[in-house]
């Protein structure tokens, strides 16, 4: 708890500390970047690296960002810098070092920090090893996972749904790979199978009447509400009550009105994903504004945050929680990278659902009258207004150390699936060789 605090201590005097960095080496007493900067890739990488930690209204840290970036991708190319830092480069132009996932990054560190002249041999092979005994761990989780999946895809019947136990499991992993966690790992997986059976059945399946009935349904949380539904949803709606029924009944007492709260979240999902499809039924086109404050709480990240805080026992308080509940700013942020981020793969591959409205990127194209390009562009921009947002929250809430640290996870998490405009977890070709390297492949020793 002590080294916690004092992390947070210095964590949040970083914008101080790194402008006087800024002044006194990087530049002169005319303000202006000093030439011999640009000839160290290092402390390039590292000031460009630390500047994506900026909040709003820090114009010092955008010049910082800016000219890093320019000398860095200027010194790509032509075998300078040497390997390992010129591989470091790529991968930060393309996602700064603080948006990683830090599992998926360790294994690109392990290779590179062995080609270091100074690495130290056996702090390394301990890397390693520590690194491939989680992965047996892990993959046995895997294996179990599936089959649960398998025994609720053969019990619900639903040919329909996407075959997402292995994206689901990896995006869990995403945010908890620590051994002492697999409680909370597993609550995550499945919550987000049940939250992609619903999606898909109010997209790609039901009719606007059976989607009534099963928001319908889902608000009356009881089991005399199975008589309502479609035969078809039937055995769906018994699986997702038992399976909430379980996980309540794997936390302790104190924390059972968590519980509470992610299936109220997942309630309020239903109630925004049956919206979304009357707008479609009306052929209603809302503006910008209106389709973005609905898809925000559509994509999903508020029952997500909810859920990280399960089968924490008091490691999590009360005033922790409820920073993941609602609809506060760490949030709303969180949720609207993950929806841009998501529309813009949809966007570009042209994939849309039977009941999907028209998305963020479409709605600004047409209220702007405006090309992909532009539309794209400044959806960008607001992409990036919203990691200032969580750099904020993640140095005014220090004393909720945990549930900050998972929020940034869950946000780390999207470009992960949603990197170069894809989406890799519905398009799982994306992934096999990150799972392979995860999963299945040890780390050489």
């Amino acid at each position: 708890k002590n080294e916690s605090s004092l992390f947070w201590k210095e964590k949040s005097t970083f914008n101080l500390a790194a402008l006087q960095m800024h002044s006194k080496k990087f530049k002169g007493e005319d303000g202006r970047f000093i030439n011999r900067i640009a000839d160290e890739p290092r402390a390039l990488l590292s000031l460009y690296n630390a500047a994506h930690l900026l909040v709003h209204d820090e114009p010092e840290l955008e010049e910082a960002m800016s000219f890093a970036r320019h000398h860095l991708e200027s010194m790509r190319g032509g075998g300078r810098p040497k390997a390992p830092l010129d591989n470091q480069i790529n991968r930060a132009l393309h996602l700064p070092l603080p948006r990683t996932c830090k599992r998926v990054e360790m294994l690109h560190y392990m290779l590179e920090y062995g080609q270091e002249e100074e690495h130290i041999v056996v702090l390394l092979d301990l890397a390693k090893l520590e690194f491939n005994l989680l992965q047996h761990v892990h993959l046995k989780e895997l294996n179990a996972f599936s089959q649960w999946w398998k025994d609720l895809y053969g019990y619900i019947e639903l040919s329909h749904v996407r075959d997402c136990a292995v994206e689901s499991y990896l995006w869990s992993y995403a945010l908890f790979y620590e051994e002492n966690l697999t409680l909370t790992r597993m609550f995550l997986a499945k919550i987000i199978v049940f939250i992609v059976l619903m999606d898909d059945t109010y997209d790609d399946h039901a009719t606007i009447k059976e989607c009534r009935k099963l928001n319908e349904a889902i608000q009356r949380w009881d089991e005399s509400a199975i008589s309502i539904l479609p035969e078809y949803m039937k055995k769906f709606y018994r699986a997702l009550l038992n399976y909430f029924r379980e996980t309540e009944a794997q936390v302790e007492a104190s924390d059972k009105y968590r519980v509470a709260c992610m299936k109220k979240e997942f309630q309020n999902l239903s109630t925004y994903y049956l919206q979304e499809f009357e707008w479609m039924h009306q052929n209603y086109n809302p503006g910008f504004k209106e389709r973005v404050a609905l898809s925000t709480l559509s994509i999903n990240v508020p029952v997500l945050c909810v859920t990280t805080t399960d089968g924490r026992g008091d490691a999590v308080t009360k005033e922790s929680f409820e920073l993941a509940t609602g609809r506060t700013s760490a949030v709303i942020a969180c949720a609207k990278i993950m929806r841009f981020m998501n529309d813009i793969a949809a966007f570009k591959s042209g994939r849309k659902n039977k009941g999907e409205a028209t998305n963020t990127v479409e709605c600004y194209m047409n209220e702007h009258k405006v090309t992909s390009e532009v539309a794209l562009d400044k959806i960008g921009s607001m992409i990036e207004s919203e990691w200032r947002t969580l750099n904020q929250v993640h140095c005014d809430h220090h004393q909720q150390f945990l549930v900050v640290q998972r929020l940034m996870k869950l946000a780390i998490s999207v470009p992960f699936f949603y990197d170069n405009k894809k989406d890799a977890y519905t398009f799982s070709k994306y992934l096999h060789e990150i799972v392979g390297n995860l999963f299945v492949n040890p780390v050489p020793l």
